[in-house]
């Protein structure tokens, strides 16, 4: 496996591990709409950044 399918694995479990977070009874709801905006934001990037490194094989 190579470096970047590494990256991108861990990057997709911290993406999960951080969704599972909104779950927690203690956020507030400003806190978890916040959190939910991040998630959005990692995935988008991730998406990016996959698209970009099958651009460069």
């Amino acid at each position: 496996m190579s470096d970047e399918q590494k990256a991108i694995e861990r990057t997709e479990k911290f993406i999960e591990d951080y969704e599972k977070l909104l779950t927690q009874p203690t956020l507030t709801n400003r806190s978890r709409e916040r959190a939910e905006k991040d998630v959005e934001a990692l995935r988008e990037v991730l998406d990016m950044a996959v698209r970009y490194a099958d651009l460069l094989e």
